[in-house]
């Protein structure tokens, strides 16, 4: 049973799914079994009490039935597999009419097949004004190109002569459902980090964003975003294409679906962290302004979830940028769209971050020892914060302690990387060459240039800033 596709679609739904689902089945004209309806019925009770399903397909039946009924495990297999297609129906049912313009599309083709013309030019009406308000992504062109293909044939069937027939609309509404989606697919094909060599070539790209810039396209908002997001990736390091789309971006982001915006806004993000990673330090300033603009998105997190490490992040950059009262109301304020089962963990740590960046050591260490986190990410930055408290305020024992059980837990946790190992290694050994070195300035200059040039080391901006405050 817990093998089955039964099984696996009644995981899946909420105790809203089954009272649709029942009332679905409920109707004859989706299901003339009344057995159907006693099943999901059961399966609606155990989930209400949270109690698994039985193992056994006799047992189940059992269950659901009589007792006393002769067990037929062939019908009984049947009813199952009936049961599996009719939820199948309704979970499509539910999400076709969740997308008012795709129902409306079908609805259409539906109504021209019956030759019901007023029908017809009611809900074509319908359908136009829907698309209006509807986002501009690649499903509503696809939309459109679908109703103009069935307003074409409508008008094709009364007038019985192909001279005046909308064609055109027909064929640059299926242009720009082709161009976008080709458009986003290949972006995401190369930001992947798929090479464009001869075996990986993406066929006719070079054709779709000459084509991009044509008159008839350019103004569609997925095409013209999905084209300079092509042209960013495929320019590697060009500011003049990052500026280029961060504006279109900015001028078209209300046209794109809370899920897709955060994708674009990740393609702006991803160009600013390679350039940081350059040296480019210029672009930690952009970063934290695509960040708050990412924010300020509300829609975004009326269906999304901050994630934990975006939050992370953001605390990371503002605290870099000096922007310190932004970053404690940002904590404070957006714990909130974290999901709730990492929501504690993510606040304590970036708050506990947020009292080392303020000098309130007391007020970190008491946070930290009020919880004790699972994530590695949070023991491996955890770790690192308490090592250089120690440092900070001159607790010599604790830091010398706490170095040797940093090195040991390194060592011990198999989840820890062979990287992560390194570079938290070379971050503890320079901490305490660094307390080791006092004020000898020789030692300071020495061990300066020694982190320089190994580069690879956890925290490595701290340690150098430390040095340089001492020399």
């Amino acid at each position: 049973m817990k093998n089955g596709k039964l099984y696996e679609l009644l995981k899946s739904f909420s105790g809203h799914d089954y009272l649709r689902a029942e009332k679905f089945l409920a109707s004859p004209f989706f299901n003339e079994d009344t057995n159907l309806l006693r099943m999901i019925r059961y399966f609606h009770e155990l989930h209400d009490k949270r109690e698994e399903f039985p193992a056994d397909k006799e047992e189940l039946y059992r269950k659901i039935f009589s007792e006393e009924d002769n067990y037929d495990e062939k019908m009984f297999r049947y009813r199952l597999s009936s049961l599996s297609m009719l939820l199948e129906d309704f979970i499509s049912v539910k999400f076709l009419q969740q997308d008012s313009v795709q129902w409306n599309v079908i609805r259409q083709k539906a109504i021209f097949a019956r030759s019901c013309n007023k029908s017809f030019e009611y809900v074509s009406a319908l359908i136009g004004k829907e698309l209006s308000r509807a986002y501009k992504d690649k499903d509503s062109l696809l939309q459109s190109y679908m109703s103009n293909l069935n307003l074409l044939e409508f008008q094709a069937s009364r007038s019985g002569r192909a001279s005046g027939l909308p064609f055109r609309e027909a064929l640059i509404s299926l242009d720009k459902f082709y161009l976008s989606s080709k458009l986003k697919l290949s972006a995401e094909f190369i930001n992947a980090g798929n090479v464009l060599s001869e075996e990986n070539n993406v066929l006719l790209l070079d054709e779709a964003r000459k084509a991009a810039a044509f008159d008839e396209f350019r103004e569609e908002p997925s095409i013209a975003v999905y084209s300079a997001v092509v042209d960013l990736l495929l320019s590697v390091e060009s500011t003049d294409e990052f500026e280029r789309f961060y504006s279109l971006l900015k001028t078209n982001i209300q046209f794109f679906s809370p899920h897709e915006r955060l994708e674009l806004y990740h393609y702006l993000k991803n160009f600013c962290i390679r350039m940081i990673n350059t040296g480019r330090q210029e672009f930690l300033s952009v970063l934290f302004s695509i960040y708050k603009m990412n924010l300020s998105d509300i829609k975004i997190f009326r269906d999304e979830f901050l994630s934990p490490w975006e939050y992370k992040n953001i605390v990371t950059l503002g605290l870099r940028q000096g922007e310190h009262e932004w970053v404690h109301d940002f904590i404070h304020g957006y714990r909130k769209f974290i999901e709730p089962n990492q929501q504690e963990n993510a606040y304590l740590y970036n708050l506990g971050n947020w009292y080392f960046h303020q000098g309130r050591h007391s007020e970190m260490l008491k946070i930290f020892q009020q919880v004790e986190f699972t994530d590695l990410f949070y023991q491996l930055d955890t770790r690192s914060l308490l090592l250089k408290t120690y440092y900070e305020t001159g607790e010599d024992e604790q830091l010398l302690y706490h170095a040797s059980a940093f090195r040991v837990f390194l060592s011990r946790n198999k989840q820890v990387s062979s990287y992560q190992r390194k570079v938290y290694r070379n971050f503890i050994s320079y901490t305490v060459k660094l307390f080791r070195s006092g004020t000898s300035k020789d030692k300071l200059i020495k061990l300066l240039d020694e982190v320089r040039s190994v580069r690879q080391i956890a925290d490595l901006r701290w340690l150098e800033k430390k040095i340089t405050e001492l020399l």
